[in-house]
């Protein structure tokens, strides 16, 4: 299959441009989590382990916990350096699947610095060091591989890193946070999508991981087996009201009914989730049905498997932290948006032949995107309402704040040594 990428010199600069920018930022949260623990609760989450028998989301403390003793290394650095590695890797990966829309200035721009995609970690902090990281990583690396299939049409290549690569990615990952279990829709409907197979065989492939679903929710872990765990973590000043919800069986079910009450119930809540539900993934089905009317896609898109793939994410964003579950659901939009390769270079949207009209209309969605992607920021949890958070910050916030820092401004808001510990 010929594709046509010729990139012009105005549309490359831009492009890399933004990714320095976006590199640039991260690279400051990246300094500062050497030195602080920048999330807390999800530090202390990241110490489950299983030295007394089987808890969920114990695989990566365990191994933490083991290069600490054998190599003398802090789990506090061990956990620091993960997350920068893994969080550039996530960067370059998005910024090379969005290249292709980069003919587009608008669509670049949106994708970007969208706060529900890459930037949604860096706008609010609570969305860094979440390991929802490995999720991203395994859509991105899919849609990646999808796209490249497209490019040589060679499944064979495609199933092995399907089997090889994908498949020990969501198994490892799974004892790590069972969250990647969410997205197996999306991976099942980028398989169905690039091996023209159907849905009963690519079922046979996927199959296993209803055995892996059983073991992670209703593998019984016993409350002394968490105690022991507690009890032995103690002396390390962790969040433990973050570690025990979760690491039993019965897991957050515990908590449903509250965060039901926060999210679902709550106006202020709700109407919040609603806009950026509504923006992580109706933007993309409305490029997808563009792309093919405009004629850019070789096949045609499915558009309701798109549906399929985000409504796992749908059906319990009323679980906590909804900020993560909706960029969950914006990536999920964007992956199986861009698993899709372009016959030619995207132009900027056309809807007047007549200079100001058309001129008029591009005005007007710049400044609309502009004021979204630098003004606007996605809440990752909690009771918005109470604390009086709102949607306004994002990229334009967090360089204030930066300017307030060096400053050394009194506020303890801005006090780094105040807000985050060592």
């Amino acid at each position: 299959m010929k594709i046509k990428n010729n990139y012009s010199l105005k549309y490359n600069l831009l492009f890399y441009i933004l990714l320095f920018f976006v590199i640039f930022l991260f690279t400051s949260i990246f300094i500062l989590s050497l030195f602080k623990i920048v999330n807390m609760w999800s530090f202390s989450q990241a110490h489950m382990n299983y030295s007394y028998g089987f808890v969920k989301r114990g695989l990566f403390g365990t191994i933490m916990l083991l290069i600490e003793n054998f190599f003398l290394i802090s789990t506090k650095k061990i956990f620091s350096i993960f997350f920068i590695i893994l969080t550039t890797l996530n960067i370059f990966l998005f910024f090379k699947i969005i290249k292709k829309y980069s003919t587009n200035f608008l669509v670049l721009l949106f994708l970007a610095l969208n706060p529900t995609l890459i930037m949604f970690s860096f706008n609010d902090l609570g969305g860094f060091q979440r390991f929802d990281a490995i999720s991203i990583f395994a859509m991105l690396l899919h849609s990646l591989y999808a796209y490249n299939h497209n490019l040589k049409n060679d499944v064979n290549l495609y199933k092995k890193k399907l089997f090889f690569v994908i498949f020990p990615i969501i198994l490892i990952s799974s004892f790590i946070h069972e969250i990647i279990i969410w997205s197996l829709p999306l991976h099942a409907l980028i398989t169905i999508n690039t091996t023209k197979e159907g849905f009963k065989k690519i079922i046979c492939y996927y199959l296993f991981f209803l055995i892996l679903i059983i073991i992670i929710f209703f593998f019984p872990v016993h409350d002394v087996t968490v105690k022991k765990m507690i009890d032995d973590l103690s002396n390390r000043n962790l969040y433990t009201d973050a570690i025990i919800p979760v690491s039993a069986t019965k897991g957050n079910l515990q908590i449903l009914s509250y965060e039901i009450q926060t999210n679902l119930l709550n106006f202020y809540n709700f109407k919040i989730n609603l806009f950026f539900i509504s923006l992580s993934f109706i933007p993309y089905l409305f490029f997808l049905n563009y792309m093919q009317n405009k004629n850019y896609l070789y096949v045609k898109v499915n558009s309701y498997y798109l549906i399929m793939a985000i409504f796992p994410y749908l059906t319990l964003f009323a679980i906590g932290d909804t900020g993560r579950w909706i960029s969950l659901i914006s990536f999920t939009s964007l992956t199986f948006m861009s698993q899709f390769p372009l016959k030619n270079n995207i132009e900027n949207f056309k809807i007047s032949k007549k200079i100001f009209v058309q001129g008029l209309f591009t005005l007007t969605l710049f400044i609309i995107i502009f004021i979204y992607v630098f003004f606007i920021r996605l809440p990752h949890c909690c009771n918005l309402e109470k604390k009086g958070i709102t949607i306004w910050g994002g990229i334009s916030h967090k360089l204030y704040a930066a300017y307030k820092i060096v400053s050394k401004d009194q506020d303890d808001f801005y006090n780094l040594d105040k807000r985050f510990k060592e």
